[in-house]
């Protein structure tokens, strides 16, 4: 069964891949990695009333694994390089 086909259906194409951390504390990374992509607001009608059922997931999510001083990043494929990128440049702080 491939699990993204999902994504692949809806033309958002994420994955996950993990990058482990040589300096920096991947739970700290982390945490900061995960507030540049914050979930997006709850869609409202044209009453100003909620619509939760319309809400988009998080563009990107980033966790950690402490034991293994990893980052889990499931995002977009076009932006992996660019996140790829920040997460190496966190990991030299």
């Amino acid at each position: 069964t491939d699990l993204n086909s999902k994504e692949k259906l809806e033309g958002t194409a994420k994955i996950t891949q993990l990058f482990p951390l040589k300096v920096a504390k991947a739970v700290d990374v982390a945490a900061a990695m995960d507030k540049l992509y914050p979930v997006p607001p709850v869609p409202v009608d044209r009453l100003n009333r909620p619509m939760p059922w319309l809400q988009q997931p998080k563009p990107v999510t980033v966790s950690a694994d402490a034991s293994s001083n990893t980052l889990m990043i499931y995002a977009p494929q076009d932006q992996m390089d660019s996140i790829q990128a920040l997460a190496e440049k966190l990991d030299r702080v």
